[in-house]
């Protein structure tokens, strides 16, 4: 006895022939579209596990968002940050305050003793000129060394050639130029 047999085996062949006639004629279109499909999947598919994994988190808070021990957690948990935060800048505030408070005395202190130099008749820049003074008396206590004596004399000018040497620069015609071609 043999099986049940296909009674009619002209769809299976001609489907056959169908799906054979489009392989042989787009085959190669079709290998690339599938190789193509393949190569951005496998590069979005990081993208899309992260894009799903911060869904379902965002799914998961609004169903705890609902619980008000978490709600009351998460509130004091920022509070107390919040509150550090404000410490750490009124300390820095702080000292900031200080440093300006030293410089404005520093400054007060640099006006008062301009103000007691000016009284005595000194300028504001008065250890400044007196430095300058003692080292000016300095110089003139020197004993002074004799003048050496120059190799050329002052109104001496390289270009002019009167170096005695036989190549000398010499000055252009002052007439108008008749070269060009």
């Amino acid at each position: 006895m043999s099986g049940p047999r296909n009674q009619d085996p002209s769809i299976i062949q001609d489907a056959a022939e169908m799906v054979g006639g489009l392989l042989s004629q787009y085959g190669w279109f079709l290998l690339l579209g599938i190789a193509v499909l393949c190569a951005l999947y496998y590069y979005f598919q990081p993208l899309l596990h992260s894009r799903l994994a911060a869904w379902t988190q965002r799914k998961a808070e609004v169903l705890h968002i609902s619980d008000p021990e978490t709600v009351q957690k998460r509130h004091e948990a920022m509070h107390a940050s919040r509150m550090q935060m404000q410490q750490q800048m009124d300390a820095a505030s702080a000292l900031f305050m200080e440093k300006q408070k030293m410089r404005e005395e520093e400054k007060r202190r640099e006006k008062i003793l301009a103000w007691e130099r000016s009284q005595e008749g000194m300028s504001h820049r008065g250890q400044a000129k007196l430095s300058q003074a003692v080292a000016a008396e300095a110089s003139a206590s020197t004993v002074s060394q004799p003048q050496k004596k120059t190799l050329r004399p002052n109104d001496h000018n390289p270009l002019d050639g009167s170096s005695g040497s036989s190549c000398g620069w010499r000055q252009g015609r002052r007439g108008p130029t008749t070269g060009g071609g």
